[in-house]
């Protein structure tokens, strides 16, 4: 089915993609400069229907915070703005027009637009060491938060039952890769909740627990003074936490991680936090983008090319002209660049004169454990409780809603007298087999998806393609009825796709959950030897290349 959503106004069209900072806020502060107008018509489409607050996801993967006190539902937060809950599938500048798909069986609607927000925020890259897309996890939405809480306590419940010393020791293993902001606070909290909750496990001593950061710079949080990462060094290694520095993760696997060293340190646990790279929907936009995929943007955040398309936060490449360097993507600097573009729109749709963005930052603050911090303030540097006391007020000041405010405070002060929860959720729903229709050039599965179906082709074909760093395309197969695609990323045991599978036709699939095709693979003999052979079969041209 297809929906053509022109139909629904013929005011000006304003689409902003993205429900992160940048999105978000630009639909707010458009609401706010056009609240006594008519004449236009505000539409935001994201693939959650929650704003989320990132700087507390750490906090969410300890269990120091309820998941649902750091999200607001976008449609609390926005009054005016049409809400849209679907994922992007692509962008057609020439034509303003973008395609989005929602629902079961999948299908399309298409949104035209007089001016496109591009807000879509970033994406993990986990393409800088082998196997970390396949067995790593990642810090950077809710759900992220919530797997590793639930595979961190899961570790500890394996180790209390194993009485293998290799198999415990592996267990019992944590490795956070990436020292900048995102990798201390994410090994802080980690090693909290590790700390609190062996208590509570009577067959594992705290001395079992071995936790690692491995970061492949010279020091800790580059981005922040060299004298506050060496304090957050020494304060993770008073907290028994190896740091080793200079040293890149080349290599992981179910089992083990390998650094260059040649080093192989044998654990379950593997967060990634080493990198991030642009949304896959932009690199495919005929834009000039910058060495990492980003669009380079005019002083107005427009991009020069195209006249309506603006790009802000992670997916805007500006130069700061005091500095050389491009504005980084945080979100103070993306809600500002939001409320920047809303008015530059607003003055274009008014005929009045843009400004240019201009904004030199605030600050930085980390966390790196319990009650202990570092931050710059305007210059001021500042470590330990002062600075955990400032980021839980400044963050606490900074967090949508007085509902959420309140209710995070509750969680804090619990968390003060109270030992942390413990409790691992566990979620399982049995999905049905369906059926799904793409048209023509509809992106079916990206690079990082959920490894979740198995796909059979019933009618049409399908392409397997990735791009490159510039946005070219190599063609990897071309697949037709009867032939099917999924079973790699779920036999080779990997939790995410790792190809970009697009419709190159109108193409009708039978998707299988992927807790379906393994009984039907493991419970058929003759089944399972074919998929092992074409496993076996599709591994070793990358052996080759490699």
């Amino acid at each position: 089915m297809e929906v053509n959503q022109n139909s629904l106004t013929e005011k000006r069209r304003i689409l902003i993609l993205g429900g992160g900072y940048a999105g978000v806020y630009t639909a707010l502060e458009l609401e706010k400069e056009l609240r006594r107008s008519d004449d236009f018509s505000v539409t935001l489409i994201s693939k959650e229907n929650f704003f989320v607050f990132e700087p507390m996801l750490p906090e969410v993967a300890s269990g120091s915070l309820d998941p649902r006190h750091i999200v607001n539902p976008i449609r609390h937060l926005l009054r005016r703005t049409r809400f849209c809950t679907a994922d992007v599938q692509s962008i057609d500048l020439e034509n303003r027009r973008v395609t989005v798909a929602h629902g079961l069986p999948r299908h399309n609607h298409y949104f035209d637009f007089d001016y496109l927000v591009l807000g879509l925020g970033s994406v993990t890259d986990t393409s800088l060491a082998s196997g970390v897309g396949q067995y790593a996890f990642t810090l950077k939405t809710l759900a992220d938060a919530i797997i590793i809480r639930n595979h961190v306590l899961g570790q500890l419940d394996d180790a209390d039952l194993e009485d293998d010393p290799a198999a415990r020791h592996a267990l019992l293993t944590f490795v956070v890769a990436g020292g900048g902001l995102t990798g201390v606070e994410a090994v802080g909290e980690i090693t909290s909740l590790l700390r609190d909750a062996v208590k509570f496990h009577t067959r594992i001593r705290a001395s079992e627990l071995r936790i690692l950061l491995v970061e492949a710079g010279p020091r800790l949080l580059p981005e922040m003074p060299e004298r506050l990462g060496e304090y957050a060094m020494r304060k993770l290694q008073r907290d028994a936490v190896e740091v080793f520095l200079n040293r890149s993760l080349i290599a992981a696997a179910e089992d083990h991680i390998e650094l260059d060293s040649g080093t192989k340190i044998p654990t379950q646990t593997l967060i990634w936090t080493a990198g991030i790279t642009t949304n896959p929907i932009v690199t495919t936009l005929p834009c000039k983008k910058d060495h990492k995929g980003r669009l380079i943007v005019n002083e107005f955040l427009e991009v020069p090319e195209f006249k309506s398309l603006w790009a802000l936060g992670d997916n805007a490449s500006l130069i700061n002209p005091k500095t050389g360097k491009p504005y980084p993507p945080m979100a103070q600097f993306a809600i500002r660049q939001a409320k920047t573009t809303a008015r530059n729109i607003v003055a274009t749709l008014r005929g009045r004169p843009r400004k240019p963005f201009a904004f030199t930052g605030l600050g930085q603050l980390a966390t790196v454990g319990r009650r202990s911090a570092v931050a710059q303030i305007l210059g001021i540097q500042i470590s330990g409780f002062a600075a955990w006391w400032l980021w839980r007020t400044i963050y606490l000041m900074k967090l949508p809603g007085l509902s959420r405010k309140l209710r995070v405070m509750v969680d804090w002060t619990r968390d003060l007298i109270f030992p942390r929860d413990i409790v691992q959720y566990r979620f399982s729903r049995a999905q049905p087999v369906t059926r799904a229709h793409f048209e023509p050039k509809e992106i079916i599965s990206w690079p990082g998806d959920p490894a979740d179906r198995f796909y059979i082709i019933e009618h049409g074909e399908v392409e397997v393609i990735e791009y490159d760093s510039g946005g070219g395309e190599k063609l990897l197969a071309r697949l037709g009825p009867g032939e099917y695609f999924g079973e790699m990323a779920i036999l080779d045991e990997q939790h995410k796709r790792s190809a970009i599978v697009r419709s190159s036709t109108p193409v009708d699939v039978i998707a299988i959950p992927r807790e379906h095709f393994e009984v039907m693979v493991n419970k058929t003999a003759d089944l399972k030897q074919t998929f092992q052979r074409v496993l076996e079969q599709r591994r070793q041209p990358a052996i080759r290349q490699n």
